[in-house]
């Protein structure tokens, strides 16, 4: 009788565990064990759950692709540069929604680093005011399987304040698109389809820089805050159902970091990051720069 009941004990709780266990054929095999045991939202709750998934992978790109300078105040002459900056992965809750009944994972994580030429002039001083404007462009060019395009622009203005501090305003803007299945088909082995997705982005906020050379000459630290304001448009390609982005970030962008100027060589390295976004990564770049 015992082991009668012991078989029949086991027996339920295997079936329980079958059946609470949740339909993960349409969720990346690397997240099976964060999601599996996950409460899938219904009613209301899939709305607004579905909603903040959206906005925060729809905000992700357009916060990683934004113009920064990278480099403390520019006074004089130009400088042409390679930028290289970090795209941070989302991790397994932050690219999944709910479909037809059952998790999801979106495939957002397609690149690691974007690079983009740059190109930053100063221009004609009035009175003591300085001023640069920033070209960062990225042309329509393939990695992998995303196709990306997309054009910035940044224009400072700034005054010197004492001998090494300069303190000013930028304004900066973004546009471009990126093409690739990012909203994965749910058929395993279906047709692939391409989709549309194109940020804009435009902040206002105080850029900063402060000359260390007494320590050590052509070094420099800069920082940067911004108000920014991002818009989306995002179109599935199985289905040509346009996603709206309901929560558009729109808040504090800032920037940190040291640069090195020496014969001409420009070096920039910095952290930026948007908090209360799923964005915040390094930012590189490698310029020649002109008196």
């Amino acid at each position: 009788m015992t082991r009668r009941f012991l078989l029949l004990g086991s027996f339920l709780l295997t079936a329980t565990s079958a059946w609470s266990a949740n339909d993960l054929s349409a969720v990346d095999e690397a997240c099976h064990g964060e999601l599996e045991d996950y409460d899938v939202p219904i009613g209301p709750d899939l709305e607004a759950f579905n909603q903040i998934q959206n906005s925060q992978m729809l905000n992700h790109p357009a916060l990683y692709m934004m113009v920064s300078s990278v480099s403390a105040p520019l006074s004089k002459g130009g400088r042409l540069s390679l930028e290289l900056a970090q795209i941070p992965a989302l991790n397994c809750m932050q690219r999944t929604v709910v479909f037809a009944g059952k998790l999801k994972s979106e495939d957002t994580n397609k690149l690691a680093v974007l690079p983009r030429p740059r190109l930053t002039v100063s221009l004609p001083p009035v009175g003591s005011v300085h001023g640069s404007l920033t070209l960062a462009y990225l042309p329509p060019i393939k990695f992998g399987t995303t196709s990306a395009h997309a054009v910035g622009i940044s224009l400072s203005l700034h005054s010197r304040f004492g001998a090494n501090f300069d303190l000013g305003l930028r304004l900066q803007g973004l546009t471009g698109r990126i093409a690739d299945d990012i909203a994965r088909n749910t058929v395993p082995d279906g047709p692939i389809y391409l989709d549309f997705y194109s940020p804009g982005v435009i902040g206002l906020g105080f850029h900063a820089g402060y000359d260390l050379k007494a320590a050590l000459p052509g070094l420099a630290m800069y920082a940067e805050a911004d108000f920014v304001n991002v818009g989306t448009f995002f179109v599935v390609g199985d289905d040509n159902v346009v996603v709206n982005n309901r929560h558009p970030f729109l808040g504090l962008v800032y920037s940190l970091g040291a640069q090195m100027v020496h014969r001409g060589i420009d070096l920039g390295l910095g952290w930026h990051h948007a908090p209360g976004s799923t964005y915040g990564g390094l930012r590189a770049r490698l310029g020649y720069r002109w008196d």
